[in-house]
């Protein structure tokens, strides 16, 4: 399976960068891919959140994707579902840590393309949740 890792020096308070980065409806403002967010469902229960929502880019495409919050140790989990082109599938895990100056946020993206999947299309495929 495909991997990679990365990993980005925010300062500010964890708590705050977790809570401002897991706003799904904002991503628009924050993330130049997305053109549009919408939440379908929300459901928290104190510790833990789990969100679906919608997505779409600039040429149009629209996707669906799930993520599980843990608002106690900072970390999401999501999963793109559907269409799940041009992956086989999209599993990324978010931490974020508490460091010198502000907060860690590393992300472990595991995804597979798929075979109709061009070198564009993988060349950005971190950045669709």
């Amino acid at each position: 399976m495909p991997r990679a890792e990365q990993s980005i020096i925010i300062s500010g308070d964890p708590d705050q960068i977790f809570a401002i980065t897991n706003d799904i409806e904002r991503w628009p403002d924050l993330f130049v891919e997305y053109r549009h967010a919408r939440v379908l469902t929300s459901h928290r229960s104190e510790r833990f959140a789990k969100l679906e929502f919608e997505l779409g880019n600039a040429e149009g495409q629209t996707w669906c994707s799930w993520r599980i919050l843990d608002y106690q140790e900072r970390i999401a989990i999501a999963q793109r579902e559907t269409p799940m082109f041009p992956f086989r599938y999209m599993h990324l895990t978010w931490l974020y840590k508490p460091v010198e100056g502000g907060g860690e946020d590393d992300m472990d993206p595991g995804l597979r393309d798929g075979p109709e999947c061009s070198r564009h299309q993988r060349a950005g495929a971190d950045t669709d949740t």
